[in-house]
């Protein structure tokens, strides 16, 4: 990902590319499933935010 970024014509996009992916993988029905079995505590939360622009793409609070 570091290489790829570094040579990318427009790095604001790509960013956004590679954390929306990374969303769709944790929102998926296998990683849920295993997230669901994790111990919670009542502020358990799950994120994907980009650290370049703040925007939070993807979050899931407590199973509870």
């Amino acid at each position: 990902m570091k290489a790829d970024y570094s040579q990318s014509e427009n790095k604001k996009l790509d960013g956004e590319k590679y954390f929306q992916v990374c969303a769709e993988v944790l929102n998926s029905p296998m990683v849920m499933k295993e997230i669901g079995e994790l111990k919670q505590t009542n502020d358990f939360r799950v994120s994907v935010a980009n650290p370049d622009s703040g925007k939070n793409i993807f979050n899931v609070c407590s199973f509870f």
